[in-house]
């Protein structure tokens, strides 16, 4: 980057910019994701130089932390990880060892001869 005070002053401003027209703060408009309540960001430098930001929203009538930390361990608790031919442990005894490959686990490669 050739000039780092340029690319920091831009960045600001297109930031600057949607806080205003994306997230509606200080509009009349409507906003694209609802009445935003709060804002908080903070800026990042990757490895190439160039800056990120981080941002977190509050948004009026979202559903609030602890709902969604229900919600969430609800579906931790829903979901089961299972395959159509028996648990894990039941397909792993399945599965062959390649002699010439070693163990691959469900992805072993077999060659003719160790398939007849």
């Amino acid at each position: 980057m050739s000039n780092s005070v340029a690319a920091a002053r831009f960045f600001h401003f297109m930031v600057q910019m949607v806080i205003k027209h994306v997230f509606g703060v200080g509009t009349n408009h409507p906003d694209l994701y609802g009445d935003t309540l709060a804002y908080y960001g903070t800026v990042e430098q990757q490895s190439c130089l160039t800056l990120h930001m981080h941002m977190i929203l509050w948004i009026s009538g979202a559903l609030s932390l602890q709902v969604i930390q229900d919600l969430i361990a609800y579906l931790e608790h829903a979901h089961i990880g299972e395959l159509f031919t028996g648990s894990l442990d039941e397909v792993k005894q399945k599965t062959p060892l390649s002699k010439t490959l070693g163990p691959q686990g469900i992805h072993t490669i077999l060659t003719k001869e160790e398939i007849y």
